[in-house]
């Protein structure tokens, strides 16, 4: 704190003016002002979790976003009791890679991370994370992994919001899709069956709207309980989009028996069995095992 007793020459024209100055400076770089005053090229950040991101000039989130991660600390702490080392986990909607390089962290070197990303721009961002992050264990597919094997229309929103990109017509606030891309449609089970994978021991799902037929795209390895914990995002916004509700995709894991759950952080335990939900954003997690009990 500047008090009147610290009054000096040095303190009034150079001491202050830089403490100043250093506390603005940071204030800019969590505006959008950075992306003009501070860098006009890509830069690398380091989040708390160690796991590095390339931030370019036109991404103007706030960087104590980036860096904490504050809005995954519930998911982090469900994954953290599901996941284990050498598991075989895929990574539906990978986007830029965020969670893909968290798996593949706890996964370790003799388990794999199978991602999917299906936008092209986006997919290239989801292998530089990759690269920068030296994560060898992670296997990508630019795919949109969905309930027929075809090619299929994406909707696109601008690249800093391209974790809103869908299959469906999303009606955001003041954003609308701004263009579209043709991208190829594959299903968990054919997927499965053609790399000979017997068993998914986490499967992450994040397709905005569309969870429903990635399920539905993985009868066989549900019914078969070759699936044995999963997660999948209820967004009361993508699911009107795609004309979903959000019953529908509890029902769907129901009638392959498995029951699905809330994660309370504050308890730090999974809530449940839930069979639907009227949350506006919110993650559940579901198996043939009774997560109450974990």
């Amino acid at each position: 704190m500047l008090t009147l007793k610290k009054i000096t020459p040095y303190n009034l024209f150079v001491k202050w003016p830089k403490i100043i100055w250093r506390r603005l400076k940071e204030k800019i770089k969590n505006s959008r002002l950075r992306m003009l005053l501070f860098h006009n090229q890509p830069v690398m950040l380091e989040d708390i979790y160690g796991i590095k991101s390339i931030l370019y000039p036109w991404d103007t989130t706030p960087l104590e976003k980036l860096i904490s991660r504050k809005i995954y600390r519930e998911e982090i702490a469900a994954i953290k009791k599901l996941v284990r080392a050498g598991d075989i986990i895929f990574d539906v909607g990978a986007n830029v890679g965020f969670i893909s390089c968290f798996l593949a962290r706890l996964t370790g070197k003799n388990g794999k991370v199978y991602a999917f990303e299906p936008v092209a721009e986006t997919f290239h961002e989801l292998k530089e994370n990759l690269a920068i992050n030296r994560l060898e264990n992670v296997l990508v597919y630019r795919l949109a992994i969905f309930n027929e094997k075809q090619s299929i229309m994406m909707n696109l929103f601008e690249q800093k919001y391209s974790s809103w990109n869908s299959l469906g017509k999303p009606k955001f606030k003041e954003l609308s899709p701004m263009a579209e891309e043709e991208v190829a449609a594959e299903m968990l089970d054919n997927f499965c069956q053609e790399q000979k994978i017997d068993k998914i021991n986490f499967l992450k799902i994040d397709a905005e709207g569309f969870d429903k037929y990635v399920l539905l795209g993985a009868e066989e390895l549900l019914r078969g309980k070759k699936i044995e914990y999963l997660s999948f995002e209820i967004s009361e916004i993508p699911l009107k989009g795609s004309g979903v509700k959000a019953k529908e995709i509890f029902d769907v894991l129901k009638s392959c028996g498995y029951q699905s759950y809330k994660f309370d952080l504050g308890q730090d335990k999974f809530v449940g069995p839930v069979d639907d939900s009227n949350e506006f954003l919110k993650n559940y997690y579901a198996s043939y095992h009774d997560l109450a009990k974990l």
